[in-house]
Protein backbone atom coordinates (compact mmCIF):
# COMPACT_ATOMS: atom_id res chain seq x y z
CA UNK A 1 0.00 0.00 0.00
CA UNK A 2 1.37 3.41 -0.90
CA UNK A 3 2.44 5.99 1.66
CA UNK A 4 -0.37 8.22 0.41
CA UNK A 5 -3.01 5.70 1.46
CA UNK A 6 -1.12 4.70 4.60
CA UNK A 7 -1.14 8.29 5.84
CA UNK A 8 -4.37 7.71 7.77
CA UNK A 9 -4.25 4.73 10.09
CA UNK A 10 -8.02 4.29 10.32
CA UNK A 11 -10.45 4.15 7.43
CA UNK A 12 -13.57 6.26 7.52
CA UNK A 13 -15.64 3.23 6.58
CA UNK A 14 -15.34 -0.39 5.67
CA UNK A 15 -17.80 -2.22 3.46
CA UNK A 16 -18.13 -5.80 2.21
CA UNK A 17 -18.93 -4.58 -1.32
CA UNK A 18 -18.03 -1.28 -2.96
CA UNK A 19 -19.86 -0.64 -6.24
CA UNK A 20 -18.48 2.15 -8.42
CA UNK A 21 -21.01 3.49 -10.92
CA UNK A 22 -24.74 4.07 -10.50
CA UNK A 23 -26.04 3.18 -13.96
CA UNK A 24 -28.19 0.17 -14.81
CA UNK A 25 -25.42 -2.30 -13.94
CA UNK A 26 -24.46 -0.69 -10.64
CA UNK A 27 -28.04 -0.12 -9.50
CA UNK A 28 -29.04 -3.67 -10.41
CA UNK A 29 -26.01 -5.03 -8.55
CA UNK A 30 -26.95 -3.06 -5.44
CA UNK A 31 -30.56 -4.19 -5.74
CA UNK A 32 -29.83 -7.90 -6.09
CA UNK A 33 -27.21 -7.87 -3.34
CA UNK A 34 -29.62 -6.13 -0.97
CA UNK A 35 -32.33 -8.65 -1.84
CA UNK A 36 -29.96 -11.41 -0.71
CA UNK A 37 -29.10 -9.58 2.48
CA UNK A 38 -25.59 -8.55 1.42
CA UNK A 39 -24.64 -5.03 2.42
CA UNK A 40 -23.03 -2.86 -0.26
CA UNK A 41 -22.03 0.74 -0.82
CA UNK A 42 -22.56 2.33 -4.24
CA UNK A 43 -20.81 5.55 -5.28
CA UNK A 44 -21.70 7.53 -8.40
CA UNK A 45 -20.03 10.78 -9.46
CA UNK A 46 -23.15 12.24 -11.07
CA UNK A 47 -25.64 13.95 -8.75
CA UNK A 48 -28.53 11.71 -9.75
CA UNK A 49 -29.64 9.01 -12.16
CA UNK A 50 -29.51 9.28 -15.98
CA UNK A 51 -31.15 12.29 -17.63
CA UNK A 52 -31.19 10.85 -21.17
CA UNK A 53 -32.98 7.71 -22.45
CA UNK A 54 -29.78 5.89 -23.54
CA UNK A 55 -30.58 2.15 -23.41
CA UNK A 56 -34.18 1.26 -24.24
CA UNK A 57 -35.89 -2.10 -23.89
CA UNK A 58 -35.69 -4.97 -21.39
CA UNK A 59 -36.02 -8.60 -22.47
CA UNK A 60 -38.50 -11.01 -20.85
CA UNK A 61 -35.64 -12.71 -19.00
CA UNK A 62 -34.48 -9.40 -17.55
CA UNK A 63 -38.02 -8.66 -16.42
CA UNK A 64 -38.24 -12.12 -14.81
CA UNK A 65 -35.17 -11.27 -12.77
CA UNK A 66 -36.62 -7.90 -11.81
CA UNK A 67 -39.82 -9.68 -10.76
CA UNK A 68 -37.77 -11.86 -8.40
CA UNK A 69 -36.74 -8.76 -6.44
CA UNK A 70 -40.19 -7.17 -6.43
CA UNK A 71 -39.67 -4.30 -8.85
CA UNK A 72 -41.72 -5.26 -11.94
CA UNK A 73 -44.96 -3.65 -10.73
CA UNK A 74 -43.22 -0.29 -10.34
CA UNK A 75 -41.69 -0.63 -13.81
CA UNK A 76 -45.11 -1.31 -15.33
CA UNK A 77 -46.43 1.92 -13.82
CA UNK A 78 -43.92 4.11 -15.69
CA UNK A 79 -42.97 2.17 -18.84
CA UNK A 80 -43.93 3.36 -22.32
CA UNK A 81 -46.47 1.37 -24.35
CA UNK A 82 -44.94 -1.00 -26.88
CA UNK A 83 -47.38 -2.21 -29.57
CA UNK A 84 -46.61 -5.73 -30.81
CA UNK A 85 -46.84 -4.57 -34.43
CA UNK A 86 -43.96 -2.12 -34.00
CA UNK A 87 -40.79 -2.23 -36.09
CA UNK A 88 -37.30 -0.81 -35.75
CA UNK A 89 -36.46 1.13 -38.90
CA UNK A 90 -33.22 2.59 -40.26
CA UNK A 91 -34.21 5.91 -41.83
CA UNK A 92 -32.66 8.98 -43.37
CA UNK A 93 -34.68 11.24 -41.06
CA UNK A 94 -38.06 11.25 -39.35
CA UNK A 95 -39.66 12.16 -42.70
CA UNK A 96 -36.98 10.77 -45.03
CA UNK A 97 -36.22 7.54 -46.85
CA UNK A 98 -36.52 4.19 -45.08
CA UNK A 99 -33.34 2.16 -45.69
CA UNK A 100 -33.99 -1.01 -43.73
CA UNK A 101 -36.17 -2.78 -41.19
CA UNK A 102 -33.74 -3.76 -38.46
CA UNK A 103 -36.17 -5.90 -36.52
CA UNK A 104 -39.30 -7.39 -37.97
CA UNK A 105 -42.61 -8.02 -36.24
CA UNK A 106 -41.78 -11.65 -35.47
CA UNK A 107 -38.61 -10.72 -33.59
CA UNK A 108 -40.29 -7.94 -31.62
CA UNK A 109 -43.08 -10.35 -30.77
CA UNK A 110 -40.57 -12.36 -28.74
CA UNK A 111 -40.66 -9.58 -26.16
CA UNK A 112 -44.18 -10.64 -25.27
CA UNK A 113 -43.55 -14.37 -24.93
CA UNK A 114 -43.13 -15.90 -21.49
CA UNK A 115 -44.46 -15.45 -17.97
CA UNK A 116 -43.17 -11.87 -17.74
CA UNK A 117 -43.33 -9.79 -20.95
CA UNK A 118 -40.43 -7.53 -21.87
CA UNK A 119 -40.57 -3.77 -21.49
CA UNK A 120 -39.85 -0.76 -23.68
CA UNK A 121 -38.77 1.29 -20.66
CA UNK A 122 -35.87 3.70 -21.24
CA UNK A 123 -32.84 3.94 -19.00
CA UNK A 124 -33.66 7.40 -17.60
CA UNK A 125 -37.07 6.10 -16.50
CA UNK A 126 -35.84 2.74 -15.20
CA UNK A 127 -32.88 3.93 -13.11
CA UNK A 128 -34.98 5.85 -10.54
CA UNK A 129 -37.17 2.77 -10.08
CA UNK A 130 -34.16 0.54 -9.44
CA UNK A 131 -32.63 3.14 -7.14
CA UNK A 132 -35.78 3.44 -5.05
CA UNK A 133 -36.13 -0.32 -4.66
CA UNK A 134 -32.46 -0.79 -3.78
CA UNK A 135 -32.70 1.90 -1.10
CA UNK A 136 -35.93 0.39 0.17
CA UNK A 137 -34.09 -2.89 0.70
CA UNK A 138 -31.30 -1.18 2.61
CA UNK A 139 -28.77 -0.41 -0.12
CA UNK A 140 -26.39 2.49 0.60
CA UNK A 141 -26.40 4.57 -2.60
CA UNK A 142 -24.35 7.77 -2.65
CA UNK A 143 -24.70 9.94 -5.71
CA UNK A 144 -22.42 12.94 -6.15
CA UNK A 145 -19.56 10.82 -4.82
CA UNK A 146 -16.61 10.02 -7.11
CA UNK A 147 -14.04 7.27 -6.87
CA UNK A 148 -10.75 9.17 -6.70
CA UNK A 149 -8.36 6.25 -6.58
CA UNK A 150 -8.04 2.66 -5.42
CA UNK A 151 -5.13 0.38 -4.71
CA UNK A 152 -4.83 -3.34 -4.13
CA UNK A 153 -2.14 -5.16 -2.20
CA UNK A 154 -1.79 -8.39 -0.25
CA UNK A 155 -4.08 -7.01 2.45
CA UNK A 156 -6.91 -6.11 0.12
CA UNK A 157 -8.25 -2.99 -1.60
CA UNK A 158 -8.28 0.60 -0.39
CA UNK A 159 -10.52 3.07 -2.22
CA UNK A 160 -10.60 6.83 -1.80
CA UNK A 161 -13.79 8.67 -2.68
CA UNK A 162 -14.35 12.42 -2.88
CA UNK A 163 -17.52 14.41 -2.24
CA UNK A 164 -17.84 18.18 -2.08
CA UNK A 165 -14.16 18.64 -1.34
CA UNK A 166 -14.05 15.95 1.33
CA UNK A 167 -12.51 12.52 0.98
CA UNK A 168 -13.60 9.22 2.50
CA UNK A 169 -11.57 6.01 2.42
CA UNK A 170 -13.09 2.56 2.16
CA UNK A 171 -11.45 -0.78 2.69
CA UNK A 172 -13.01 -3.67 0.79
CA UNK A 173 -10.29 -6.33 0.79
CA UNK A 174 -11.38 -8.34 -2.23
CA UNK A 175 -12.54 -7.01 -5.58
CA UNK A 176 -14.21 -8.12 -8.75
CA UNK A 177 -14.42 -5.86 -11.78
CA UNK A 178 -17.74 -5.88 -13.61
CA UNK A 179 -17.96 -4.43 -17.11
CA UNK A 180 -21.34 -3.61 -18.58
CA UNK A 181 -20.12 -4.29 -22.11
CA UNK A 182 -19.39 -7.96 -21.46
CA UNK A 183 -21.28 -8.53 -18.20
CA UNK A 184 -18.23 -10.53 -17.17
CA UNK A 185 -16.41 -10.80 -13.90
CA UNK A 186 -12.62 -10.60 -13.67
CA UNK A 187 -11.32 -11.98 -10.41
CA UNK A 188 -8.44 -10.25 -8.68
CA UNK A 189 -5.13 -11.97 -8.17
CA UNK A 190 -5.37 -11.73 -4.40
CA UNK A 191 -4.91 -15.13 -2.81
CA UNK A 192 -7.89 -15.51 -0.50
CA UNK A 193 -11.29 -17.05 -0.66
CA UNK A 194 -14.34 -14.93 -1.43
CA UNK A 195 -15.75 -15.78 2.01
CA UNK A 196 -12.72 -14.16 3.66
CA UNK A 197 -12.61 -11.00 1.62
CA UNK A 198 -14.89 -8.17 0.62
CA UNK A 199 -15.84 -7.13 -2.87
CA UNK A 200 -15.11 -4.13 -5.10
CA UNK A 201 -17.25 -3.78 -8.25
CA UNK A 202 -16.72 -1.18 -10.96
CA UNK A 203 -19.56 -0.77 -13.44
CA UNK A 204 -18.40 1.00 -16.61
Amino acid sequence: MSDRLKSTSLYDETTPVLIVGGGLVGLSTSLFLSWHGIHSLLVERHPSTAIHPRAIGMTPRTMELFRSVGVVEEIRKVESPFPEESNVLLVESLVGQVFDNLQDEAELGDLFIGPVPGSAIAQDVLEPVLRARAEQLGGDLRFGTELVTFEQDEDGVTAANGKVGARARFAPSFWWQLTAATAGFVKSSASASMEQRACFIASV
